[in-house]
């Protein structure tokens, strides 16, 4: 079976064919010597990236609720009673913000990462010993990927979602990633791809739990054929549930999501 499509960077321990990553495969190509990848090199791109983002979109910082705390003791409630609801509404948003910071840094890592994968590659590709498959359309690896995808499961009970979503998830391992690859922009969203929506599959349907996923971080819906990110509430602004165009990578809409 075609192995394209699991990021070997995303494995974060136990099988990286179950939960949210189930469906996607082994990628090929790292059999040549040592791994691409360096501590300096990553630790570097890394501190450069998440220092341009907190410098042009910080994350504001977590206020004290003084306001809910005085609007406590006004209603009638007790010193304690005010504080500790007022400790909570801190707690919880500053909850929110490291999850904001933590998916900047997973954000950052994969960037990195992906671009010295691609580096690698151009090298190989140049010294003339690239062990890429040529001539391997994205037409041709969606052809493959849908007839390993729609393959008969033993019950409805045994699906998985790639033969849930067989064209879709074919699709995506093929001509929309090939499509994001054959450009900058396109190789620094894919970059930023965590896997699919955490999904449930029960009776042969598929129920997805957008709460689930990692804040900042961009999923693929094979039910929507989007792309798809959560971007956790603020001090300022509620979170909101934010969808992409698989191709352009432009912005669909946005709702809000708590």
């Amino acid at each position: 079976m075609p192995r394209i499509l699991k990021r070997p960077m995303f494995n974060r321990g136990g099988s990286s064919n179950q939960g949210i990553m189930d469906g996607l495969v082994d990628r090929t190509g790292f059999n040549e010597g040592t791994s691409p990848f360096t501590d300096e090199r990553t630790a570097a791109d890394v501190e450069a990236i998440t220092g341009a983002m907190n410098k042009f979109a910080p994350v504001p910082k977590t206020r004290l609720p003084i306001g809910q705390f005085g609007a406590g003791l006004m209603a009638g409630k007790g010193f304690g009673d005010s504080a500790a609801d007022a400790y909570g509404s801190f707690v919880t948003a500053d909850d929110k913000r490291r999850a904001a910071m933590a998916g900047r840094t997973s954000s950052a890592v994969s960037t990195s990462l992906n671009q010295q994968i691609a580096e690698r590659n151009a090298r190989l590709k140049k010294a003339g010993t690239s062990n890429m498959q040529k001539d391997f359309s994205d037409d041709r690896k969606y052809f493959e990927l849908y007839k390993e995808y729609t393959k008969e499961a033993k019950n409805q009970y045994s699906k998985n979602i790639r033969q849930l979503y067989p064209a879709n998830m074919a699709e995506f391992a093929s001509k929309i990633q090939g499509n994001a690859n054959r450009s900058k922009e396109g190789q620094e969203f894919i970059a930023q791809v965590v896997g699919v929506v955490p999904n449930d599959i029960k009776s042969g349907d598929a129920r997805f739990d957008y709460g689930k996923m990692n804040a900042g971080g961009i999923y693929f819906h094979p039910g929507l054929k989007v792309f798809v990110e959560r971007v956790p509430a603020t001090d300022d602004q509620p979170g909101e549930l934010v969808t992409y165009n698989p191709y352009t990578f432009q912005e669909i809409k946005r709702q809000p999501f708590n």
